[in-house]
């Protein structure tokens, strides 16, 4: 006899906060008696999942770097307002005008120039035999293997928050010269995660079950291997285009002084 049983699912969400989430869902299962007395299963899974970011939840939000109950989103002119996010714009209009970045934040647009997006695949597949040697012995043999990877990726266009801020800190002011250089190039961030995963289980075993009239026994003897594996890498990229696809050096092996407050760090 052979028994055959296919499911298939899909999921299109938009939540409130304009994230979305795609998802697809593949099963199949089948049962075969190959001979008497012996019984094969084999089940396959299959995932493939699709979310992408939408705009900043409410409790994500502060003002000059403290949580408020309440905010404006709008300005007085209906245009959508700027946040002051980290230093209040007073003091960011001060420091080196017209020499930096706009430190601007405004919580209804820059959502579009910061997305992230994250794909999940995941193979799954069991395989199951059974042999009945006699009637109160059987033996079983299962192999079981996943893979899965997850990709999260990120892309800051140059004209989102992030982008911008990270150019500023890193920029360096000749007052002298009056010349400025950017050690992080104007241009977008990408920013790519990485983590894979494997795992493969081998499993035998006997399984006893004799009845007399006085008594019962009951016995299992069974070996199992196993191996799993992950890994993972992580890559940032700046002065980021996709059309055309470019990306621009940046040094590594140093540290800089930062803006606005002149704490050194180095670039990651």
């Amino acid at each position: 006899a052979v028994r055959y049983n296919l499911g298939i699912g899909y999921t299109n969400n938009q939540g409130e906060q304009k994230d979305v989430l795609k998802k697809l869902n593949l099963y199949w299962n089948n049962s075969v008696n190959i001979a008497p007395g012996l019984t094969v299963d084999v089940n396959l899974k299959y995932t493939s999942q699709r979310s992408k970011s939408g705009t900043p939840s409410l409790s994500s939000l502060s003002y000059s770097g403290k949580s408020v109950p309440y905010m404006d989103f709008l300005d007085e002119s209906q245009q959508p307002a700027r946040l002051d996010l980290t230093y209040s714009s007073e003091f960011m209009d001060q420091y080196y005008p017209g020499k930096l970045l706009s430190w601007d934040y405004i919580p209804l647009e820059d959502y579009k120039h910061s997305v992230s997006t994250t794909d999940l695949t995941e193979w799954y597949a069991l395989a199951n035999a059974k042999y009945q040697v006699f009637d109160f012995l059987d033996f079983t043999s299962g192999l079981q293997i996943q893979s899965q990877q997850n990709r999260n990726t990120t892309q800051h266009d140059p004209e989102s928050y992030y982008a911008r801020v990270l150019i500023n800190q890193f920029t360096e002011i000749n007052s002298a010269s009056n010349s400025v250089k950017y050690n992080i190039p104007i241009g977008g961030i990408k920013k790519d995660d990485v983590v894979s995963g494997s795992s493969y289980t081998w499993r035998n075993q006997f399984n006893l079950a004799k009845v007399w009239t006085d008594f019962d026994l009951k016995a299992i003897f069974g070996s199992e291997l196993r191996q799993n594996k992950i890994e993972g890498n992580s890559m940032q990229v700046y002065g980021y285009d996709s059309d055309p696809l470019r990306t621009s050096p940046v040094d590594y092996s140093r540290t800089f002084p930062t803006l606005p407050l002149g704490a050194n760090y180095s670039i990651t």
